[in-house]
C-alpha cells in the first residue's frame, strides 16, 4: 500500500512539474513578446517625438546660452 501511494505521489509530482514548466516557459514567451512590442513601439511612435522634443530644447537653450553671453560676458 505504501508503494502505491508513492508512487502517485510522483505521479503526481512530475504532472504538477510538467505543468509549471510549460507556464514558466509559457511566461518567459509572453515576457519576451511584450518587450520586443514595447521596443517596437518605442521606435515607431515615441523616438520620433523625442527627437522633435529634444531639437526645440536645444534651440531653446542656444536661445538661453546667447543671451547669458550678451547679458554677463559683454564685450564694449
Amino acid at each position: 500500500m505504501n508503494v502505491v501511494i508513492i508512487k502517485g505521489i510522483n505521479q503526481l509530482k512530475k504532472a504538477v512539474t510538467t505543468h509549471l514548466a510549460d507556464e514558466r516557459g509559457q511566461f518567459a514567451v509572453d515576457m519576451v513578446i511584450g518587450i520586443v512590442v514595447s521596443i517596437v513601439l518605442a521606435a515607431v511612435i515615441v523616438m520620433p517625438s523625442m527627437e522633435t522634443l529634444v531639437e526645440d530644447m536645444v534651440t531653446s537653450l542656444t536661445t538661453w546660452w546667447a543671451n547669458i553671453e550678451l547679458t554677463v560676458f559683454k564685450t564694449s
